[in-house]
């Protein structure tokens, strides 16, 4: 399966990692590389969560 990215999707990602890094930049970019990792498990994976 492969996950596509809407260009809405992609700005509300970087809009809360810009608002994560405001505390934090060293969570934000955690995060937002976590959020990409557990995505592409998924999209390898899509019957992982059930």
């Amino acid at each position: 399966m492969k996950v596509v990215w809407s260009p809405l999707a992609l700005q509300k990602l970087g809009d809360a990692a810009e608002f994560i890094s405001l505390d934090n930049p060293v969570a934000a970019e955690n995060w937002v590389n976590e959020v990409f990792d557990k995505t592409e498990l998924l999209s390898n994976m899509p019957e992982m969560g059930r």
